[in-house]
């Protein structure tokens, strides 16, 4: 438990060469900012990052990781400092909505241990950061029904501090939401998605470099994805692997005409799209086929 001096809320900004996105990102949360708000900058970057945010930003807690590092990874080491009864994680290159944070607050009541909100794609976007936005943030693309849901993304989340700690084990090396919100709903656990909670994908992280996160994390979600003793799945998701770009495909094409908003910019970024849908695929191929040469528990 936290004690009564302790931050109601603690939130973490995973910093990946976001120079460019870092300041529009934390002028808006220090907009909303209080005393009992806490504001932690993660960053392994290459580009300045994190001596713009020391310069700019003096006020927010910035940790500096010298050691190449994934998204979760940065996540885990903020939430490892933190001290807020509420856990808020974010990334650089998302620019929360002015009323972000009371969102949280108010959406994050009984009987939900954990939140996740909508995130919309910025005017200025490139078709680059539209094929990101596809392939990544599609499921969270306005206008859709507050519900009850099995996963929700991390780039604009909360969780209860309280209903976090049974699963320090699973996410201390690296907060993959995946994992950590399928042990929650495992042990009844409930987790909402409300439209009320906004956040906007500010600037992409480029055709290479997201390609090389999306190879990254497709290779972590095929190795971790079975137990060991299902071996033979493995096999037949190495077989059924071609499809994965179907799939992919199918779903992003659904929402966007459930939705009907931006048809014509999902057209116009399919090329990009495809690009980054293959990375995954490769990476999770790969990563099956890892899970069964090096087994995940030892």
């Amino acid at each position: 438990m936290t004690d009564d001096k302790s931050p109601k809320i603690s939130i973490i900004v995973a910093s990946k060469n976001g120079r460019q996105t870092v300041e529009d990102c934390l002028l808006s949360i220090e907009k909303q900012k209080d005393r009992s708000i806490e504001i932690i900058v993660v960053d392994q970057s290459i580009d300045g990052t994190s001596q713009f945010v020391e310069n700019r930003f003096p006020d927010v807690r910035l940790i500096k990781l010298s050691r190449p590092a994934l998204i979760p990874e940065l996540w885990s080491a903020g939430i490892a400092v933190s001290s807020g009864q509420i856990i808020a994680i974010t990334i650089a290159q998302f620019v929360p909505a002015c009323n972000w944070i009371s969102s949280i607050i108010k959406s994050l009541q009984p009987p939900y241990s954990a939140v996740g909100g909508a995130i919309e794609n910025s005017d200025t976007a490139s078709l680059c950061d539209w094929a990101l936005y596809f392939c990544r943030y599609s499921n969270y693309m306005l206008p859709f029904a507050k519900r009850e849901v099995n996963d929700m993304a991390g780039d604009n989340a909360a969780y209860i501090r309280d209903a976090l700690e049974p699963y320090k084990g699973i996410f201390e090396k690296g907060f993959w939401e995946t994992k950590v919100n399928a042990a929650m709903i495992k042990d009844g656990r409930k987790i909402l998605l409300t439209p009320d909670i906004v956040a906007v994908h500010k600037k992409s992280f480029g055709l290479i470099s997201f390609s090389i996160q999306r190879f990254s994390h497709g290779y972590h979600y095929g190795k971790e994805r079975f137990p060991d003793q299902m071996i033979i799945k493995r096999f037949v998701y190495i077989l059924a692997s071609p499809l994965i770009p179907f799939v992919h495909f199918s779903r992003i094409l659904q929402r966007v005409l459930q939705r009907g908003r931006y048809k014509i910019k999902l057209a116009l970024s399919l090329p990009v799209l495809f690009v980054f849908i293959m990375y995954w695929t490769t990476g999770e191929f790969c990563g099956y086929i890892s899970g069964i040469a090096e087994p995940t528990n030892r």
